[in-house]
């Protein structure tokens, strides 16, 4: 548009000056009148164009500026000496400013962190004050900052202290809450407290921090996710450093062998492999609906072919078996951990009135066995300290004697055994001899038998002989 401009303004003024020059062979009034107009015309359309220009001119950098500023906050993109965009490298951070692309995706990262730690179920409270049970009296918490935090008789509480592992800090234990009182609330150890209880009970607490419920999770639980060494600072540095931590956590996630999965389903059901230790990845090959569980009024979940989802081994050999899915991989995982549980077994819990379907011991439980098994260690070892004393003080004459007279049994024992044998040998070789004359008679008898067979064939033929039968005339001669 300048351009154009300058050139309609240049056609002006030559066209003006023609015509002043054409009007000088008349000297005509008009005609130096018009020729001057046009020379006046001109000079203020140039005058124009040049504000115009130089109002493009200004405009057009305000809008570069804006743009470059744009392009470095959305694209981290700058202009450089050529005035093209290229990506910013200047910042001295290991790499170039992130765009905004780049910063939702850190922030969608930085989300699946937070929700993947945040392993906390139920409520929390901080700033609270506790004081323990002792000597039969009932405890007491009192919630500051709230008037009435809703927690009624017979809730449980789980007792953090606010301070640092480094520096002291315990799981303080779980207490029943006995009584209420808008933000102040009577207590008693829902477990019999130790010795070791106590004495940490019995040190001040300034502040603690009071949950509902422990956490459940797979990999996090009871896991300390502190960084190594220096404390990272700066939120990249920390996101990294939260991210490694993440990815050692998660490295017992273990593929397993496609010749392993049919021993491990066996075992799955007949139940010597505790469940979720192994899940599979499957791909659904038909459309197929899960109905929500009895009492869940959430919506059926549906999937559709080429479909992928995770399930445990055994529902996903199941689901494979009725030719619903196919099942693409198989890895084992770190075992579910429940932190409630694993303190006090699952005698404890119920789910819809009934109690669970498995038995898990807890550590109170545990704990209580030991006890036991102290116990009865220590007495035996009092009893057999007792019998030490005894045996050192002499009192035990009469087992001496006893001792001595079943030796002079022994050694009686000892000559009828050595009789016996005697005895024995003497029996075994009249054995012998007496089997070597029978067999000897044996011997005897038989041939005395065929003498006697052969003298009876003998005798009959000789009857015959001699006084055949009258049906049989005797040979002739």
């Amino acid at each position: 548009m300048p351009l154009v401009l300058l050139a309609l303004i240049a056609v002006v003024f030559l066209t003006g000056v023609v015509t002043l020059a054409m009007g000088s062979k008349g000297w005509h009034w008009g005609t130096i009148a018009g020729a001057w107009m046009v020379l006046l015309a001109a000079v203020g359309f140039t005058y124009l164009v040049g504000m115009l220009a130089e109002r493009e001119r200004a405009w057009r950098a305000v809008i570069a500026t804006y743009q470059s500023a744009i392009a470095k906050e959305r694209d981290a993109m700058v202009r450089d000496k050529d005035g093209f965009l290229k990506a910013d490298l200047g910042n001295g951070n290991d790499g170039k400013t992130k765009s905004v692309a780049e910063l939702k995706q850190d922030q969608a990262r930085w989300e699946r962190v937070r929700d993947r730690i945040n392993t906390w179920r139920g409520r929390s409270w901080e700033k609270a004050t506790f004081q323990p049970p002792a000597d039969d009296k009932a405890g007491r918490i009192t919630i500051e900052g709230i008037d009435n935090p809703s927690i009624n008789p017979g809730a449980e509480l789980f007792v953090f202290d606010t301070i640092g592992i480094e520096e002291g800090g315990r799981f303080l234990g779980v207490f029943n809450v006995d009584a209420a009182d808008k933000n102040t609330f009577q207590i008693s150890a829902a477990i019999a407290p130790t010795e070791n209880d106590a004495s940490l009970w019995a040190k001040p607490h300034e502040e603690v921090t009071i949950y509902e419920n422990l956490p459940i999770d797979r990999w996090l639980a009871f896991y300390k996710a502190t960084p190594d060494g220096e404390e990272k600072t700066t939120p990249e540095d920390m996101l990294k450093d939260l991210e490694k931590k993440l990815r050692e956590v998660t490295t017992d996630e273990e593929p397993v062998a496609d010749e392993e999965v049919g021993n491990l389903v066996s075992a799955l059901q007949n139940k010597e492999v505790a469940p979720g230790l192994y899940w599979a990845t499957v791909t659904f090959t038909q459309p197929h609906v899960f109905p929500p569980a009895e009492g869940n009024t959430a919506e059926p979940r549906q999937f559709e072919p080429e479909d992928t989802a995770t399930f445990d081994l055994e529902t996903a050999k199941e689901l494979e078996t009725a030719g619903v899915v196919s099942i693409t991989s198989v890895v084992s995982r770190r075992p579910l951990t429940d932190g409630d549980m694993a303190m006090r077994g699952s005698s404890v819990f119920e789910t819809n009135g009934k109690k669970l379907p498995f038995h898990v011991n807890g550590m109170a439980f545990i704990r209580r066995t030991l006890t036991s098994d102290i116990v009865e260690a220590e007495s035996m070892t009092e009893q057999f300290r007792g019998a030490l004393e005894n045996l050192r003080s002499g009192q035990i004459q009469p087992a001496n004697n006893d001792t001595k007279a079943i030796e002079d049994d022994l050694r009686n024992w000892q000559k009828d055994a050595q009789a016996a044998l005697k005895t024995s040998d003497s029996f075994a070789a009249r054995v012998r001899e007496v089997t070597a004359e029978r067999d000897a008679s044996e011997a005897a008898v038989v041939q005395l038998g065929q003498a006697l067979v052969k003298a009876v064939t003998t005798l009959m033929a000789e009857i015959d002989r001699r006084t055949p039968p009258p049906a049989n005339p005797p040979p002739a001669g």
